[in-house]
């Protein structure tokens, strides 16, 4: 039994045990730090362009069928064709951020193009960007948290 009077802590890094460990700053580390805020921005990403197709595909079955025909008006005496016009170029426009943030992810995830990175994760921070944001905003943070951290930043160039 050692003598030491501060023994080891069992949960620090241990850079001479570590299989790949090069010291702090270096890209490994770095990559291990963005891939699961990455990967989580591109399974929400990816939800929620699955959830807009499939709404898009709800209007077209309204239009197409004529049940928008037997909508009820809203109290705002705007025509059904012009709900269903506003709900589609929403959905696009949203499809259209999605993808967005999808791309800046993978970008994220192999580390590269960092202020794409970064306007990506603030645009899933951000609410109402898309039907997933209750479960973008949370990871949106953590990646912007990630990615403002010097040595990932560092990574990055």
């Amino acid at each position: 039994m050692s003598n030491d009077p501060f023994p080891p802590n069992p949960y620090s890094p241990n850079p001479h045990g570590s299989a790949g460990y090069q010291g702090p700053g270096n890209a490994t580390n770095a990559a291990d730090a963005v891939s699961a805020p990455a990967i989580s921005l591109i399974v929400v990403s990816l939800i929620c362009i699955l959830c807009l197709l499939i709404a898009l595909g709800v209007d077209a079955f309204l239009v197409f069928s004529g049940m928008a025909d037997r909508l009820q008006e809203n109290n705002a005496g705007f025509s059904k064709e012009t709900q269903i016009k506003v709900r589609v170029i929403g959905s696009l426009v949203l499809i259209a951020i999605n993808s967005f943030i999808l791309f800046t992810a993978i970008r994220m995830k192999s580390l590269r193009s960092y202020p794409l990175a970064l306007t990506g994760a603030i645009l899933a921070a951000i609410p109402c960007i898309s039907p997933c944001y209750f479960i973008g905003i949370p990871f949106g943070i953590w990646a912007t948290i990630v990615l403002m951290r010097p040595e990932v930043k560092q990574a990055f160039r």
